[in-house]
């Protein structure tokens, strides 16, 4: 059984950088479909989320809780829907979600 050309799916697991303070920057593959839940909570030093991705589809509960500034750079194509994707996971209010 061939594997090639089969989608690959990529996923960033429940806590997977929580607590990483040295965070600044995250850059979110165009294959990633899901973030779960606490990802990046606590990652107060995260400024930047570049999200390249068009077919994110889950961003899990709490995920940017603790990150208070910072910007997330979507494809124009996908603000719409990534705003609401991205909207109370627990972020602070100078969080924003714009178009690159």
């Amino acid at each position: 059984m061939s594997l090639a050309g089969a989608p690959i799916n990529i996923n960033i697991g429940a806590s997977a950088f929580q607590n990483c303070n040295s965070l600044k920057r995250v850059i979110i593959n165009t294959q990633v479909q899901v973030i779960g839940n606490s990802a990046f909570s606590n990652c107060a030093s995260l400024e930047d989320i570049i999200v390249y991705s068009k077919q994110l589809r889950t961003v899990g509960n709490q995920a940017l809780k603790g990150v208070s500034d910072c910007k997330i750079s979507v494809l124009k194509v996908k603000l719409k829907k990534y705003k609401v994707l991205f909207k109370n996971k627990g972020q602070g209010k100078r969080v924003i979600v714009a178009k690159m």
